[in-house]
């Protein structure tokens, strides 16, 4: 952190690429040997964006939409929704950045796996995301957990209600 050694510490390594699957930057999201996010400050990187390269409009692909596809803010909740659905999901790494996802040619429907925070910040990147889809002929469908946040819990997501309900 801030060129201090934090400690040594399994990772998530994954490609953030353009719409056309073009490499742009990595992400990594530190754990622990359990699988737990790790003890520091910040538990997720992102590797700095080569000079003339922007992440706007760019994902962490887990699979290739066939017409229909999932977004989610996070790589967990991502790899829950595609768990659960087998449906390919991209994740946008952050609320504001799935905003301006691009989908690729031939997609017409797009399930948008929004996180509910305490901010509504998910919520209203998932209508912004929604709102410019249908604009461009593109079905979406916005998908809220029903499950309640809890306590002094900051949001609840796919992930967790996959994790806690199955």
């Amino acid at each position: 952190e801030d060129g201090k050694l934090e400690g040594k510490f399994p990772a998530i390594v994954c490609a953030i690429r353009d719409v056309d699957g073009d490499l742009v930057t990595l992400h990594r999201t530190y754990l622990t040997p359990s699988g737990k996010k790790a003890p520091v400050e910040s538990s997720r990187k992102m590797m700095s964006i080569p000079e003339g390269m922007n992440v706007v409009g760019c994902a962490i692909q887990l699979g290739i939409p066939d017409g229909v596809m999932g977004v989610a803010e996070g790589l967990e909740t991502a790899l829950s929704a595609y768990k659960a659905t087998q449906i390919p999901t991209w994740s946008t790494v952050s609320a504001r950045l799935m905003e301006s996802i691009e989908v690729p040619e031939g997609v017409h429907t797009v399930l948008i796996w929004a996180d509910k925070d305490k901010s509504i910040t998910g919520e209203k990147s998932a209508r912004i995301l929604k709102n410019r889809l249908q604009e461009m002929g593109i079905k979406a469908h916005i998908l809220m957990p029903l499950m309640p946040r809890g306590g002094s819990a900051k949001s609840v997501d796919w992930n967790d209600v996959l994790c806690r309900q199955g």
